[in-house]
């Protein structure tokens, strides 16, 4: 059992995970069968710690059943989401977790329309008991596995201790790292996950390291890495390396101190370094202006499945699928829906955030979800079911509010 940290009470060492993170090219997003075999290999990995579905953010789960299994796999097929969360729990690990702790894990798709924009998988396991080794180990042995299976630029293996009753610091997603907090380089993370910004900058030095062919060139090539690198473990990976520290994480601070020197090639970055390595955005990928429609009278039928909450998941079903004119109508009045609330219409309550549709062809659904802040859930979903009266679209039939599951 590792000790406590100084200052950390000995009953509270279960409270640190072990983190993990992968960065691979944006054509795996075409790949579902590869997808499907990353979820599966997660989920034989999270098998202790009572996984029961998939969660998307359309926003949907999906049971682990046959018929759940397959609707997952249409829902990669169709590039219908931009995030899946594998785990026991679809919201950050809390402190209270179960005695067989609490796992994790989330893969992002980036932006649909951006083709630079590449697939992440984060992940955290944080054990209450047992041994932290064998988490270690299982943990090392999915990163490079699926490190040299996704041609990944990168990889990363580390700890995250305890911090204001959660665990982690959003690095189990695409948070800001310690590297990145320093000298506000998070101002630049919103372009960080492109994919030539990550052949060419690394996201810190942990306690384990993969990088990529492109990231070894940089260093002097891969042989000179494997043959230089201050590291009690250099080893092959792949077309690249995996650097690790002495025992496990967290690392001797001397160890990190001379990796972090023989990196800086690949640390010595900023927003204007990420800025100049990409090109601005096409016009084709601006969304169009916002036609000002005033909304309907008469409000679409809609009906709550859960306690009326300010997070809402919005399911808008529909008798057929839409064309893509239609679609582009729904969509426009869920924007008029939310500068509703920019423009005063709620006081000076706001949204904070409202997702874009996803659209289930396979079942005629549009999907999405949305943070509706001190803004009155029944006032706000009644405004947004004139809003959506006002589309010429007969194929409305009614608007559900609540998670819905695929079986």
């Amino acid at each position: 059992m590792m000790l406590p940290l100084p200052g950390e009470p000995a009953d509270q060492w279960q409270s640190r995970q072990i983190t993990a993170w992968l960065a691979g090219p944006p054509h795996l997003k075409n790949e579902p069968v590869l997808l499907m075999a990353l979820i599966d290999d997660l989920l034989e990995m999270f098998q202790p710690y009572d996984v029961k579905f998939v969660h998307s953010g359309e926003p949907r789960n999906y049971r682990l059943t046959p018929k759940g299994r397959a609707a997952l796999f249409d829902l990669l097929s169709e590039r219908r989401t931009d995030l899946l969360q594998v785990g026991s729990e679809t919201g950050p690990v809390r402190y209270d977790a179960p005695e067989q702790g609490v796992a994790s894990s989330f893969i992002w798709f980036g932006s649909t329309s951006d083709p630079r924009s590449v697939v992440t998988i984060g992940l955290s396991i944080a054990r209450r008991s047992g041994s932290r080794s064998e988490v270690l180990a299982e943990i090392l042995t999915f990163v490079k596995r699926w490190f040299v299976r996704m041609e990944a630029s990168a990889a990363f293996v580390s700890w995250t201790a305890l911090r204001d009753r959660w665990y982690g610091d959003g690095t189990a997603g695409n948070g800001p790292t310690e590297h990145e907090r320093e000298k506000h380089r998070q101002e630049g993370i919103g372009n960080l996950f492109e994919w030539p910004v990550l052949t060419r900058y690394a996201r810190g030095a942990f306690w384990g390291n993969g990088l990529g062919p492109q990231l070894c060139e940089r260093l002097g090539g891969r042989a000179r890495v494997l043959r230089e690198a201050p590291v009690p473990i250099a080893e092959p990976l792949g077309e690249g390396v995996w650097l690790q520290l002495s025992g496990e994480p967290p690392p001797p601070e001397d160890e990190l101190a001379r990796l972090k020197e023989y990196l800086a090639p690949l640390l010595n970055w900023g927003k204007q370094d990420i800025d100049a390595l990409l090109p601005p955005v096409a016009p084709a990928m601006l969304r169009p202006p916002l036609p000002r429609v005033p909304p309907s009278t008469t409000p679409i039928p809609f009906r709550f499945v859960q306690d009326s909450e300010t997070d809402v998941v919005l399911n808008l079903h529909l008798r057929r699928r839409p064309s893509p004119n239609e679609q582009a109508a729904v969509e426009a009045a869920i924007r008029n829906w939310r500068r509703d609330a920019e423009e005063g219409f709620f006081g000076d309550s706001d949204f904070h955030y409202v997702g874009e549709p996803s659209l289930d062809r396979q079942n005629h659904m549009l999907r999405w979800s949305a943070d509706l802040g001190r803004v009155q859930p029944m006032e706000a979903i009644e405004r947004l079911a004139l809003r959506l009266g006002a589309v010429p679209l007969g194929a409305i039939t009614e608007l559900v509010i609540g998670q819905e599951e695929a079986d």
